[in-house]
């Protein structure tokens, strides 16, 4: 046999060898070579697509105005501090309670973390949240993290968690933007003069 084909059968050998081994359910090479797998997580969110219909939105600013939504059947209302109901824009009350819905948890802060470290003690919104079945959620706003990715907020129960900055400020932007129902003007048309 020649030399050239005795390197190339080892070869094809070894590499028969490697194929063999990498493919052992617990090969440590099989670890070292691919890694192990990280368990995917499901993200958590604060209202979550599944959760009853939404009854009432409140959105209050610490000091400030105090919006309110509040579904009825098809059509909602907006109130604003003490003011009269009005009718809401339906589409934009709706992409509301959908963007309210979609706010993810991020993090769940250690039990016993200071609230004042985050700017909970002094809260920026509190947010009340009541569904059709009569059950609630509520959390107060504190900052901003570091970064910008979020905005630490703290529970009902206690507990510092922090939520997902684009679906906080989608909500936070209501409050600028009252969710109203445009009415158009009618137009008068003048009457022919006798």
């Amino acid at each position: 046999m020649k030399r050239p084909t005795l390197i190339l059968l080892i070869l094809l050998a070894l590499s028969g060898g490697v194929y063999w081994l990498l493919n052992q359910p617990d090969s440590p090479i099989r670890a070292q070579v691919m890694g192990t797998a990280t368990p995917v997580t499901a993200p958590e969110f604060l209202a979550g697509p599944l959760a009853p219909a939404f009854a009432k939105i409140q959105i209050e600013a610490s000091g400030g105005p105090r919006m309110t939504l509040q579904a009825l059947g098809q059509n909602w209302t907006l109130t604003l501090d003490n003011a009269d109901s009005l009718p809401a824009d339906p589409t934009l009350a709706e992409s509301a309670a959908g963007g309210l819905r979609n706010i993810h948890i991020l993090r769940h802060l250690e039990s016993g973390s200071n609230p004042a470290d985050f700017g909970l003690d002094q809260p920026s919104h509190t947010v009340s949240v009541l569904y059709a079945d009569g059950s609630e959620l509520r959390f107060r706003l504190g900052q901003a993290t570091v970064i910008g990715s979020g905005y630490y907020a703290q529970l009902a129960d206690g507990s510092i968690v922090i939520l997902d900055s684009a679906g906080i400020e989608e909500l936070l932007r209501l409050m600028q933007n009252p969710p109203y129902l445009f009415t158009p003007t009618p137009e008068i048309t003048p009457s022919p003069a006798p």
